[in-house]
């Protein structure tokens, strides 16, 4: 039997909090139904609401990472992160279930065979869930930790109070452009529904992560996450 108490939405968070996770929030996905179908076809349309979960990654870890690229810590930290978030929103999933909800987990790490997204947008549930918002990097960027946190996200049919977008406070910052050593950063701001390559070199971006794969044995990068202003302080 479904429950419906005024607590739900409190007791759902301080449930993923309990977890590990460093953030949580709730979106409404209805008013944007047009641009999720249009990039994921109908496979959404029973989940009306987005819960974001975001897990902090250690910020001494990120800052380490050079022009260079990132380190083998960074490269360790990243897989941990997908594996923790992986595990927090199965928690979940199951915690709606058994209140009678439905509810499919998005993996953490990338699925998709283009290597540069995912089969449901992290950043863009996040975003939308007023977290954070989207940077020129494409990372999702929050005040007090900047793009210093991991992503996953549940899709789920629960009637939750949810938040409201959060507009970007890149103003006319382009370090994260400036860093990016595969020049594949384009510096232009987010809209929902555009498609990464507007604002990112998918081509060269892969071909650095290739790079980076057969060095630290992961396509991770990094160089944008600890170039950013964000969250330094």
């Amino acid at each position: 039997m479904r429950l419906n108490t005024a607590n739900f939405d409190q007791e759902l968070k301080e449930f993923v909090l309990s977890i590990g996770a460093g953030k949580v929030g709730f979106a409404d996905l209805r008013p944007y139904f047009g641009e999720i179908r249009k990039a994921y076809g109908n496979t959404w349309d029973n989940y009306p609401v987005a819960i974001s979960v975001a897990l902090n990654m250690p910020s001494a870890v990120i800052r380490e990472i050079s022009a260079k690229g990132p380190t083998d810590s960074y490269a360790r930290f990243y897989d941990v992160a997908n594996i923790a978030l992986d595990t927090m929103t199965m928690r979940i999933t199951d915690w709606l279930e058994e209140r009678g909800f439905s509810a499919f987990p998005i993996t953490a790490s990338k699925v998709s065979k283009e290597g540069l997204h995912g089969i449901f947008s992290h950043r863009a549930a996040a975003h939308l869930a007023g977290l954070g918002w989207i940077g020129k990097s494409c990372c999702l960027i929050t005040p007090d930790r900047g793009p210093m946190q991991r992503l996953a996200t549940v899709l789920c049919d629960a009637p939750l109070k949810c938040g409201m977008p959060m507009e970007s406070k890149c103003g006319d910052c382009t370090c994260c452009q400036n860093a990016c050593p595969a020049d594949a950063i384009k510096g232009r701001n987010w809209q929902m529904g555009q498609d990464v390559s507007e604002r990112v070199d998918r081509d060269a971006c892969k071909a650095f992560l290739k790079k980076n794969y057969e060095t630290y044995g992961s396509s991770v990068c990094g160089i944008c996450l600890s170039a950013c202003p964000w969250g330094k302080c």
